[in-house]
Order: structure tokens, then C-alpha cells, then sequence
């Protein structure tokens, strides 16, 4: 079973689920005074979040219990 992360959302948005062995990088988002990551995906896919990227990375490295606000 592929581990999964919830991320906050960015902006209004809900909680985002990700599978992690589907992510190929990720870079930090910066818009005006709001800041997030962008998360790519091996199907091409992106996906805005509202964490930081050391957030995103410390999922990556197995610490997944972190919970979506």
C-alpha cells in the first residue's frame, strides 16, 4: 500500500491527500504575501499546496503523521 500525506490546502482550499512515491520534486510557491509548494507528479500532474517545502520533504523522508489543518 503506497503511503499517503495530507497536506493543507492553499489558500481556501480543504486538506490534500498525496500519494508520495508519485512525486517527482517539488519547489517552493511564493504569490504576493502567500507562500506554499508546488508539487509535481510522475503523470505530469501538479498540486499547489499551502505547507512549506521542508513540510513536503519531511513526508517524503517517512515522517507522514503529520495531519492537514
Amino acid at each position: 500500500m503506497s503511503k499517503v500525506a495530507c497536506f493543507r490546502g492553499y489558500g481556501r482550499s480543504g486538506p490534500q491527500h498525496v500519494v508520495l512515491s508519485k512525486i517527482l520534486h517539488f519547489e517552493e510557491y511564493s504569490s504576493n504575501r502567500d507562500s506554499g509548494t508546488n508539487i509535481y507528479f510522475s503523470d505530469g500532474s501538479e498540486l499547489l499546496v499551502g505547507e512549506h517545502p521542508s513540510a513536503v520533504a519531511k513526508a517524503i523522508e517517512g515522517d507522514t503523521e503529520r495531519k492537514g489543518d
